[in-house]
């Protein structure tokens, strides 16, 4: 009988009269299945309507017709008849069951809860509804709970997919990732096309640091569901994890573009940008990201570390403000406005600002070893010292508060204990430069210049490229007079920085001097005047060279005094000197001594107003006393060598502790001016115009216009010569950065390809192995004839109803067309006579090619079949041949 004539047969049985409610109250009971089974939702429910209206008292009636409210989406009227089929039936489990699905959709767990429970007390062996409550319970965060229902639920029937899908939830929400991936994996034995499952298992490879196979994970499931945003965002989360910025910012561009506006993948793509140093398009996504949450603190702080990254502090400062109004124990806040402050020399606003950040978040360790940082730049070191063991009680591996305590120590003289500290924090990282360079710092302060140099190269093998370790080495060569290695170090450092060009010219001037070439070390000597005119190196070294070209013999004195002629000024002075000729040393007379010494040394490394390691400085020295002898010159104010000293370790601790904890702003270097002349100028500074000079000598205030000019011109060519190499050095670094993005770029897309090629075969076998188990499993279907199939629930329904129940056959007969209604709501034929029949649905396309009386095999399931006389439906149909 078919649907249309069903429908009439309703019409007809609520247009007339029953001789009996309950005869009529079944009929249309009847009618009711038919229709839900059928998937007619709306028929059933009027039919069932008539069933309770005729027998108040069917509860199976008002149970059915809750299940069709229930699949046609109206949860309300759905839950009011499972009310009521439980107020007429209490013992009914499937009533219990399929309330508690409605109150879990509706969000009300707990009622959700109590049907399942109810249920299970009826029904223990039931595992759906052990599923069900596991979820429920997951839901409301009761994770114990919820992993006892699933568990059990696993002993009691393995097949559901979503028992181990929401276990494996819960492991990897606890962290145990071997456990979740097991689960996981038992999804893909029962369902190997979830995406969501990819995913799952793609974030446990993920945390496990795998990150090449959470790849391939979220790969699959982007290839089983391209809309999938998850999987994206989780996938460039995991390139940004393997360097892969350009792919991580393509999927976080797709993830985009798939859900919206969304300020989490702008928060994340963010981060990426930043992560290539694109701090303009990382402020852009953070601003689009705090435009849809305005609110958010931690936007707001990240933008404020991204304005700090390119030095634009005063934004920096106004975005960590605005973040700790936010949020008024934002801890990294408060640490990075201090650290601002710090970098600025408002050192009580620094200390103020750490100690605010310290009592948000008193397990910080790098918090208190920047207010240590700050305690030394002050003098108080004794509190410097009791944040670093603040620091070490929580962290005893901490090396940078080692560092700070061990400077401090040294600063107070206790050398001893700051070994220990150096030793230590070399012990924890024997590769950390900074240590090196703070140590040497100390030796040096010490006078153990050995030791010294030892560090400073140890630092350099770790960082060749630090010029102010290049400079603290060069000024430890000066001290053991080993001048030609100082020059090559002051070369490399004002290569690096040119702010060194001071110190390196008063080391040219010292070569030069000391092979006797006056004229070449007074215009070294006037280019470090020019500048910096307090320069009291080469204030002390110009008038050295004055004084010992005054002692050499000037050509034609010999004949003068032999002829008695008194001496003139003009006859004092040396014959000017070319690059080609130079003058001849005396026999008689002395080494003219160059100006430093191992105090100096000590003074030129450790001066109070010198910067942090990254901001360089002239060499400065102190002499006293005749020149007559490089040992009376040596500096004798040994207190004031000290203090120097250990204000140099407080800048040499602040620059090493700079790199560690958060975001930290970039050193910027204020490029020079255009140059134009050759970069060699500097290299060999000869006197312009000798003769000029002595020209003038006679008359003192041209002599001094004269020699004014000429350190004008040497200025000039010392800038310029600065700034060419400078640009060179920036120009090769900025083509070396450019090759490694372009190789890196070039690796990463070959990767791609390859990687993109092996899911490709993956893929495809992955779709023939599923082809090929398909096949298998159908050719396992039993075949059954349609005849037989009618004889076994003719003589056997219960029976034969558990043989197939969930099974799939394979169903052979003679199909009957439909002579009216759909065509593809088709029959077998069965005995003649025969009350009921077998009635099956196949797609329009392949009902359409068969014919009446045609032999066909299908594959299908077979439905419940309640009564004696009603028609046997089938689903899940597929043609499988043709006879």
């Amino acid at each position: 009988m078919r649907c249309d004539e069903h429908s009439d047969l309703l019409e007809t049985l609520d247009s007339t009269e029953a001789a009996s409610g309950g005869e009529a109250a079944a009929a249309r009971f009847q009618l009711g299945l038919t229709f839900f089974q059928h998937g007619d939702y709306e028929r059933a429910i009027a039919a069932f309507t008539s069933a309770v209206r005729f027998d108040r008292g069917c509860a199976d009636g008002f149970a059915w017709r809750g299940e069709a409210h229930r699949l046609n989406g109206d949860y309300k009227a759905a839950l009011a008849d499972y009310d009521a089929a439980h107020q007429l039936d209490s013992a009914n489990g499937r009533v219990l069951f399929h309330r508690g699905l409605v109150h879990w959709v509706l969000g009300d767990h707990d009622a959700a809860i109590a049907d399942y429970t109810a249920a299970l007390q009826l029904g223990p062996e039931n595992a759906l509804a052990h599923v069900n409550r596991g979820i429920a319970y997951l839901e409301r965060g009761d994770d114990e709970a919820a992993l006892d229902d699933l568990s059990q639920a696993i002993l009691l029937d393995p097949s559901y997919p979503s028992a181990y899908q929401k276990r494996g939830d819960i492991y990897l929400r606890r962290g145990d990732l071997d456990r979740a991936s097991s689960d996981y994996n038992q999804v893909f034995r029962l369902n190997p096309f979830c995406a969501l499952t990819y995913v799952k298992r793609g974030d446990a490879h993920r945390l496990k640091g795998d990150h090449e196979r959470a790849v391939a994970d979220y790969g699959n499931a982007v290839y089983f569901d391209p809309l999938n945003v998850a999987a994206h965002v989780h996938r460039g989360l995991t390139y940004r994890l393997l360097g892969r910025h350009d792919l991580a910012l393509a999927d976080f561009g797709n993830a985009l573009r798939l859900a919206g506006e969304n300020s989490d993948i702008y928060y994340e793509r963010a981060l990426t940008h930043r992560a290539l140093c694109n701090y303009p398009a990382a402020l852009a996504d953070f601003d689009k990201a705090l435009q849809l949450r305005p609110s958010d603190a931690e936007l707001v702080y990240e933008r404020g570390c991204i304005h700090q990254l390119r030095g634009d502090l005063d934004k920096a400062l106004e975005d960590f403000n605005t973040a700790v109004h936010l949020k008024p124990d934002h801890a990294l806040a408060y640490k990075n406005k201090g650290a601002i402050r710090l970098s600025r020399n408002e050192v009580d606003q620094a200390i103020i600002e750490f100690g605010a950040a310290i009592r948000a978040n008193p397990s910080h360790v790098r918090t208190y070893i920047k207010r240590a940082t700050a305690w030394t730049k002050k003098g108080r070191l004794d509190e410097a010292i009791r944040d670093c063991e603040q620091a070490l009680q929580r962290d005893s591996d901490l090396v940078a508060a080692y560092l700070v305590r061990g400077s401090a120590l040294a600063q107070q003289g206790a050398f001893e204990a700051a070994d220990v500290d150096f030793a230590r924090a070399l012990e924890l990282e024997p590769n950390n430069e900074h240590v090196h360079s703070v140590r040497g710092v100390t030796a040096m302060k010490q006078g153990h210049f050995e030791k010294a140099l030892a560090d400073f190269t140890n630092s350099l093998g770790l960082n060749p490229s630090n010029a102010r370790t290049l400079f603290l080495r060069g000024t430890v060569f000066q001290s053991l007079e080993q001048h030609e290695r100082a020059l090559a170090d002051l070369n490399q450092a004002v290569l690096l920085d040119p702010q060194y060009t001071a110190a390196y010219c008063n080391q040219r001037a010292l070569l030069h001097a000391a092979n006797c070439e006056y004229e070449r070390a007074l215009a070294e000597y006037a280019i470090v005047l020019q500048l910096d005119r307090t320069n009291l190196n080469a204030l002390i070294g110009r008038e050295q060279a004055l004084e010992a070209m005054k002692s050499l013999p000037t050509q034609g004195s010999e004949s003068a005094s032999g002829n008695g002629t008194s001496e003139s000024p003009e006859t004092l002075l040396p014959t000017p000197a070319t690059p080609r000729e130079q003058p001849q040393r005396p026999k008689t007379a002395k080494h003219p001594p160059a100006p430093h010494t191992q105090n100096h040394a000590v003074a030129n490394a450790t001066d109070p107003h010198m910067p942090a390691m990254d901001q360089p400085t002239e060499l400065e020295f102190v002499a006293s006393g005749p020149a007559s002898s490089r040992s009376d010159r040596r500096v004798t104010d040994s207190s004031r060598a000290e203090q120097i000293a250990m204000a140099a370790l407080t800048e040499e601790a602040s620059a090493a502790t700079a790199t560690g904890g958060e975001t930290q702003p970039d050193q910027a270097v204020e490029p020079p001016l255009e140059a134009s002349n050759s970069a060699n100028t500097l290299l060999d500074p000869s006197p312009g115009d000798g003769g000029t000079l002595l020209k003038s000598a006679g008359n003192p205030v041209l002599a001094r216009v004269v020699m004014n000019q000429r350190h004008r011109e040497e200025s000039e060519r010392a800038r310029l010569w600065a700034e060419m190499r400078y640009r060179e050095h920036q120009d090769q670094v900025s083509r070396q950065q450019e090759e490694r993005q372009l190789d890196v770029l070039t690796e990463g897309r070959r990767k791609t390809a390859r990687r993109w090629g092996i899911i490709a075969v993956a893929a495809i076998l992955l779709i023939g192995v599923g082809a090929f188990c398909t096949i298998q499993i159908m050719k396992s279907d039993q075949r059954v004839t349609a005849i037989s199939a009618w004889e076994e629930f003719e003589n056997d329904t219960p029976g034969a109803s558990q043989k197939y129940k969930g099974k799939f056959v394979q169903l052979t007969g003679k199909v009957k067309m439909p002579a009216e209604g759909p065509a593809n709501h088709l029959s077998f034929e069965v005995p003649q006579n025969a009350k009921w029949e077998i009635e099956f649905t196949l797609p329009a396309a392949q009902a359409k090619e068969l014919k009446d009386g045609q032999e066909i095999t299908i594959r299908c399931r077979f439905g419940t079949r309640k009564e004696s006389d009603g028609n046997l439906l089938l689903s899940n149909c597929t043609l499988q041949k043709e006879s």
